[in-house]
């Protein structure tokens, strides 16, 4: 799985020429196998991972950030 996520998503960055890949969320944290392949992944493929410090919270800030805007669309 990992293997497949860290080629997702170095494709998709150098489709966007984008060089840092931001990893976020729970499943990240105390899993240094699942890091280590992510960041071997984007390595190989010339693209820099960085794994976010509060990670376990990006789910959390990205569903208050949505509900946020869509109370605000909705008047």
């Amino acid at each position: 799985m990992g293997e497949n996520v860290g080629l997702i998503c170095a494709g998709l960055a150098a489709r966007l020429e984008a060089p840092l890949i931001a990893f976020g969320g729970s499943t990240l944290r105390d899993n240094p196998a699942l890091t280590a392949i992510l960041g071997g992944v984007c390595a190989v493929l010339g693209r820099k991972p960085h794994f976010l410090a509060d990670g376990p919270f990006a789910g959390a800030v990205g569903a208050l950030a949505l509900a946020e805007a869509a109370a605000r669309a909705t008047g």
